[in-house]
């Protein structure tokens, strides 16, 4: 079986959350990540680097409002924990029996 590599699962979630927002009428999407990820994610990187660059597009097309803040890792997860933010991106799970 293949794994899914992180773009694919980026785009996903995007998918995922889209299909949410408009069954919730959620106006606005707020997305938390971090910096010090070069090349994926970095508030100095141009459009915040890969993966912020390619989860604006994606909303961007789907015509959905969001809001992207940069935060320390720690910070931005407990922030997602505490329903300050609507998700984290990129995520990284440790391996696990499901993914060896």
């Amino acid at each position: 079986m293949k794994i899914l590599n992180t773009s694919q699962k980026c785009i996903l979630i995007i998918l995922f959350l889209s299909i949410n927002l408009k069954s919730f009428s959620i106006e606005t999407l707020k997305l938390v990540t971090g910096n010090d990820f070069s090349p994926f994610t970095d508030e100095k990187l141009k459009n915040g680097g890969m993966y912020t660059s390619v989860i604006k597009t994606i909303l961007n097309r789907l015509k959905i409002h969001y809001e992207i803040e940069f935060y320390p890792w720690a910070r931005g997860y407990e922030l997602v924990k505490k329903e300050k933010f609507d998700a984290t991106f990129p995520c990284v799970l440790p391996k696990t029996a499901f993914y060896k």
